[in-house]
């Protein structure tokens, strides 16, 4: 009946009320397009599903970019850490085998193990959100076979895990321990220095290759970061065409169509000459 078609109506232009709030006057029992959409229970069903997902992917991306923007920091402070640590090694291997250094070889080569401590430490202790002992047993445990993906807060210490950091540079303190109990007595002839400079040269090399890989990563995460925060704008809603319709009772035809139809045969006829 046409009670029922009202109601049916009414309750199309009150859907949409719901979803846009600032609309007014959508009760006013005159269907236009957007009311018409609401007609139909699977186009709406399927609109909304789309919407929530549209929320849903918004919502995470913000909530990773919260995460890396608060990880980044401590992920720096580290990075410029470890080389520093270093560079100061690379320094002291080559005073090591400086003849010009020979007084103070003794006191460079301790210095040396010094920094081995730093690099030891910050390859053990990674910046992200985990605690140290949480680390020590994920590593002790083999965990890091099967991280698949790396965080965005986490991701030095998943690369961590995954390339087993903490004995990254063991073999080298392993020779630099031996290189300076290479001869008897506790002055510059106990030391092995060119043993000393290669173990020292091998784990800057290798420290420089970690630092290169964690910076890509956090380059990249970064670009992600930076096109999620800024999402690309809407396009302009398409206005509906009546171009190929037929004309309505009483209406012309298209004037500009015949125009342009007579200009083609009046450029056809002028080509023939």
């Amino acid at each position: 009946t046409i009670e029922d078609v009202v109601k049916h109506v009414e309750a199309a232009e009150l859907g949409l009320e719901d979803e846009d709030e600032e609309d007014v006057g959508t009760k006013d029992h005159a269907i236009d397009y957007n009311e018409f959409m609401q007609l139909f229970p699977v186009r709406v069903q399927r609109m909304r599903e789309l919407k929530d997902r549209l929320q849903g992917c918004d919502d995470t991306s913000k909530e990773l970019c919260k995460l890396l923007e608060d990880s980044t920091p401590g992920i720096e402070r580290w990075m410029r850490s470890m080389e520093t640590a270093t560079l100061t090694i690379q320094d002291l291997a080559s005073k090591v085998v400086d003849p010009r250094h020979v007084d103070t070889m003794t006191e460079a080569a301790k210095a040396l193990r010094k920094q081995f401590g730093k690099l030891d430490e910050g390859l053990k202790a990674p910046p992200g959100p985990a605690e140290l002992q949480e680390l020590v047993f994920k590593f002790r445990t083999g965990k890091g076979k099967s991280i698949k993906v790396l965080g965005y807060s986490s991701f030095v210490q998943d690369m961590s895990l995954m390339d087993n950091w903490p004995l990254l540079i063991s073999f080298e303190s392993k020779n630099m321990k031996l290189a300076m109990m290479a001869g008897p007595g506790s002055g510059p002839e106990s030391i092995d220095k060119w043993k000393l400079h290669e173990a020292a040269d091998g784990a800057a090399n290798k420290i420089h290759k970690l630092l290169a890989k964690v910076r890509l990563q956090l380059d990249e995460y970064t670009s992600f970061a930076e096109v999620m925060s800024a999402p690309e704008a809407l396009m302009a809603t398409v206005n509906l065409s009546g171009r190929g319709l037929p004309p309505r009772t009483g209406a012309d035809e298209d004037e500009d169509g015949d125009e342009q139809e007579a200009n083609e045969d009046g450029a056809g006829c002028c080509g023939c000459f």
